[in-house]
Formats: structure tokens, C-alpha cells, sequence
């Protein structure tokens, strides 16, 4: 065989499977396809969602407490959840707090509070009051401080945060149930 021949021969199944292709196939109308710029385009990052939080005052029932520090009082809400109604079981409760790590204040509790019925893992902003178990401390969080595994959500602290933010040395802490 020539070797023209051969080259006649080898193009034939390409030949093929392109009209086969071109007759399967069916015509595709450019008009009903969108613009690159309008498509969603998935992230490369996959973000950690944020569980949503119930809203204090909504659908759950609250609990008002107040956070005696020196002659100043804060007031708190706590949520109505396994861990805040185990704390609401301990008061009144005078503790000792101390800073910790320059975005919180924290104390032991005089018994640890049970995470039965709690998510594994919490994030602690500004103004939240949570309860750490790996620790067994109930903390008043004045900075946002992310999520971490052993957090417990018991309420928020309305008032004025400098109160406990500028303690360099530790400070006594009384925590009362209001009415």
C-alpha cells in the first residue's frame, strides 16, 4: 500500500466521527446563552457558616439579671437554653473575675455547668456573656472573640463595657436575678 493511501485511510475514522458528532448534535442558539459577567461563579474558599442565632426578645423567653461590679450595674438577658437556665439555678453568685487575654473577663463558677442540649461550639462577640466548659468559667466577652469548640451562648450584657475592660488586677463580681 502507498503510503498516500495509507494517509487517505487514517483520516477517514476522524472524517467519521466528526460528521457523526456534527448530525448527533443539535444547533445551539448563542442568543439564549448569558454573558460571562452575569453567571455566579462558585467560591474557591468554602466559608464556615455562621449558625444563625435565635433574636433575644423574639421566640424565646428571657430572663433579666443584673451584673453588679463596684457601684456600677450592668444588666443582662439571658437566652432561655440548657446553659443559661443552669447558671439561673447558681444565683445570686459573688465571683472573683480577672482579664483574660485582653478581649474577656473570666471567673469559675462554684459548679460546672452542663453542656447537655448545647451545640459543641459557639462564637463570643462583644457584649455576649457565655459560659467556656472546657475551663468551667462564665465570661463577659468585651471584644468579638470568633468561634470555638466548649462556648456556650447564656445572654447579652446591655451597658457600658468599660466597666470590666479596664481591670488589670481582679475584681469582684456579684450576679443577681432581677425582680
Amino acid at each position: 500500500m502507498s503510503t498516500a493511501a495509507s494517509r487517505v485511510l487514517a483520516t477517514i475514522p476522524l472524517t467519521l466521527l466528526c460528521v457523526g458528532l456534527t448530525a448527533c448534535g443539535e444547533a445551539i442558539n448563542t442568543s439564549e446563552i448569558p454573558p460571562l459577567s452575569t453567571i455566579e461563579r462558585p467560591s474557591t474558599q468554602t466559608p464556615v457558616p455562621e449558625p444563625t442565632r435565635e433574636p433575644l426578645g423574639e421566640t424565646v423567653e428571657e430572663t433579666l439579671i443584673q451584673i453588679r461590679v463596684d457601684n456600677q450595674i450592668l444588666h443582662a438577658t439571658l437566652r432561655n437554653n440548657p446553659a443559661a437556665n443552669a447558671l439561673l439555678a447558681q444565683l445570686p453568685l459573688t465571683l472573683e473575675f480577672a482579664d483574660y487575654g485582653g478581649q474577656e473577663v473570666t471567673a469559675v463558677l462554684p459548679h460546672p455547668i452542663r453542656m447537655d442540649g448545647m451545640p459543641a461550639a459557639d462564637t463570643a462577640r462583644t457584649g455576649d456573656l457565655t459560659y467556656y466548659a472546657p475551663d468551667g468559667v462564665i465570661v463577659m466577652n468585651y471584644t468579638n472573640v470568633g468561634r470555638w469548640n466548649g462556648i456556650a451562648q447564656l445572654g447579652r450584657i446591655e451597658g457600658d463595657l468599660s466597666t470590666i475592660n479596664s481591670r488589670s488586677e481582679p475584681f469582684t463580681v456579684t450576679i443577681e436575678r432581677v425582680g
